[in-house]
């Protein structure tokens, strides 16, 4: 084989390209495939599948550790929704699709059925999802679970450590402190 020629097997058929190297078809090859996965990632919203849910993640992280009284779950204005749901753990498809009132195919992409170490959250603007994540439950966010999912002007609840782990609970309208 010549110095400017690789060969590409498979179980099934052997290719050999050459010349490229030297022509610079390679690198311009090379060069267009990955910007065509970047641009195929970036218009899928691809992260993980997660949409935009994690810096909502973040940002409870951050309130918890920074002992703040409660959280806001809308004051995050980087992404619209109208809607957001929280699912307790092992809940099933049908009963997520049930309290969201459509099919929704990422489903599938959550580990929310077949596990008790997460709750899943899910945002939702015009009756599609515009961005999900799993709250591990060092975060318990399981008693806000109620099928019907918050308002943005309801999504505001107290961080409670009363009982030696942090809970997110119905707000109490006397908190002052931000989260």
């Amino acid at each position: 084989m010549a110095e400017d020629e690789f060969q590409v097997k498979s179980r099934s058929a052997t290719w050999s390209v050459s010349g490229l190297a030297e022509s610079g078809c390679y690198t311009a090859m090379l060069v267009r495939s990955i910007a065509s996965i970047a641009i195929l990632l970036t218009l899928t919203g691809c992260d993980g599948g997660r949409g935009v849910g994690p810096s909502t993640r973040s940002r409870l992280e951050t309130a918890v550790t920074s002992n703040a009284a409660f959280f806001d779950f809308a004051a995050d204005t980087s992404f619209a929704w109208d809607r957001v749901y929280i699912f307790d753990c092992y809940s099933s498809r049908a009963s997520v699709e049930n309290a969201l009132g459509f099919s929704w195919p990422d489903f599938s992409s959550t580990q929310i059925e077949s596990s008790d170490s997460v709750v899943l959250v899910v945002f939702v603007q015009n009756g599609k999802v515009v961005g999900w994540y799993e709250q591990p439950r060092s975060i318990e966010l399981g008693g806000l679970a109620n099928g019907k999912g918050y308002s943005r002007s309801e999504a505001v609840f107290n961080i409670d450590r009363s009982t030696g782990k942090i809970e997110l609970m119905f707000r109490n309208p006397t908190s002052t402190s931000s989260g």
